[in-house]
């Protein structure tokens, strides 16, 4: 079982590098002036860390957690309620604007 916790290891650490690359590309983009962002994948990589953690518990231990930790993916998901405030607030001032 340990060889498929660190097969899970080795994919949310994929999408946890994929993650990091797209996100410094996309701040890149934007110092160039073109306002393109990118869209990471969230839940992959918790979902991913927390199967290497079930299966290689006593080897792995909470190890397995830190590619979902490193990860932009993760931390979009706790700053989710905060863009869409923000985003509806943009809207809501657009609107009163004459």
């Amino acid at each position: 079982m340990i060889y498929v916790s660190i097969i899970f290891l080795v994919l949310s650490a994929l999408i946890s590098v994929g993650n990091i690359g797209g996100v410094t590309a996309a701040l890149i983009r934007k110092k160039k002036g073109i306002d393109r962002g990118y869209s990471c994948i969230p839940f992959f990589s918790i979902l991913f860390s927390l199967g290497a953690w079930l299966l290689g518990r006593n080897t792995i231990g909470l190890w397995a957690f830190t590619p979902a930790l490193l990860d932009p993916g993760t931390w979009m998901i706790v700053a989710f309620p905060k863009v869409l405030f923000e985003a509806f607030r943009d809207k809501k001032e657009k609107r009163t604007e004459p």
